[in-house]
């Protein structure tokens, strides 16, 4: 299969066609409300600061975002795959695109040029040519499919262990929204040798990964923060004030603490936690600025800064500077409404969000 992403005909650079469409990349203005020159008292941001869509025809749902070299960011989608974007250019990984039908979970990188992607249908490492399955034998002998019992899992999210072992949380499709009925139908795995290998039986559906400097592995789950190390297996991670608290999203601070993304059950809340000296801190107690705190869907951090970047389902993208709160980007914005599914902070303080309707980079101003 050719690639989805063509190079662009004579006289129409900043642009490509994919699939017989003209799509225009690079920066494009916002739709909406144009955003106001003057500073925003909220924001605080320079009178220059704005968001811009980098894939202007809205036709990309960004759902997983990581940052590769010379500032390459790879972009995981529901709908075309994972994608390249680099210096205005966009391209595909390998001659053929992922799958469309493969909604991307997660995007890791692994080296230079190696990608992993957990996708709807099992994990794929892209070696710097072409993408591999990662296929084996699991617990219950079924080969290709990550396996719970009888249970087919596809969805899972991916990250590399300090010591190369890739790690994987899978559950069944569609088991990612709050629901406890649901909950126990999925687990973690390492990849080894060629086999998948269970780490032992966590039994809550898995929804976020993260290792600490450490080498302790970090799960969100349906049912809280949950620990991992060989020598003491599965451990809960602190406990929450109101039970039956859901992780959306985890993140390291730059003092290497855990973040944590939060919903309740029991009502429309959601927190930002950070763990610290054994007890879950709420950090989202001064975030006053909008009616009802938003679903945190994504977390980064700018390490330089040690700024916490946000965000939210239909609430745009926030930034956390000590304790306080303030909106990324300016007050008037088409990207306040927006929901963001995946978050990434390169080291120049540049922020990319992936939302449904494309990937948005905050230009003129970094998270203050």
């Amino acid at each position: 299969m050719r690639s989805a992403w063509a190079v662009p005909p004579r006289g129409h650079r900043g642009r490509l066609w994919m699939a017989g469409l003209l799509v225009t990349v690079g920066v494009v203005g916002c739709a909406g409300p144009t955003a106001p020159r003057a500073a925003s008292p909220a924001g605080g941001r320079s009178a220059a600061a704005r968001w811009s869509r980098v894939a202007g025809s809205g036709s990309l749902n960004v759902t997983a975002l990581t940052e590769g070299p010379h500032g390459t960011i790879y972009v995981g989608t529901a709908n075309w795959g994972v994608l390249a974007y680099s210096r205005g250019r966009w391209r595909t990984l390998g001659a053929e695109a992922l799958p469309a039908s493969r909604a991307t979970r997660s995007v890791t990188r692994t080296g230079a040029s190696t990608v992993l992607a957990g996708t709807s249908q099992g994990v794929l490492a892209y070696d710097g040519a072409a993408w591999t399955e990662l296929s084996g034998p699991t617990p219950a002998g079924l080969p290709v499919a990550l396996a719970y019992g009888d249970i087919p899992v596809y969805s899972v999210v991916a990250v590399m262990s300090p010591h190369g072992h890739i790690t994987v949380g899978g559950y069944p499709p569609g088991n990612v929204s709050v629901n406890s009925a649901s909950d126990g139908l999925g687990g973690v795995w390492q990849y080894l040798h060629g086999a998948w290998v269970p780490l032992g039986h966590l039994g809550h559906t898995p929804t976020s990964l993260l290792y600490t400097p450490s080498g302790m592995l970090v799960v969100g789950t349906h049912q809280g923060v949950w620990a991992y190390t060989h020598a003491d297996g599965w451990q809960a991670l602190g406990s929450f004030k109101t039970p039956g608290v859901v992780v959306t999203a985890l993140a390291l601070s730059a003092g290497g603490h855990i973040l944590a993304g939060v919903q309740e059950f029991s009502a429309t809340v959601s927190r930002l936690y950070e763990y610290e000296d054994g007890y879950w801190v709420n950090r989202s107690s001064g975030w006053t600025q909008v009616p009802e705190t938003p679903v945190i869907q994504a977390l980064a951090v700018n390490h330089s800064t040690g700024v916490i970047v946000v965000g939210t389902a239909s609430a745009g993208v926030w930034t956390l500077n000590g304790s306080r709160w303030s909106r990324a980007g300016p007050a008037q914005s088409a990207m306040n409404t927006a929901t963001i599914q995946a978050l990434d902070v390169t080291p120049a303080g540049a922020v990319f969000a992936g939302t449904p309707n494309g990937l948005w980079r905050l230009t003129g101003a970094g998270p203050s």
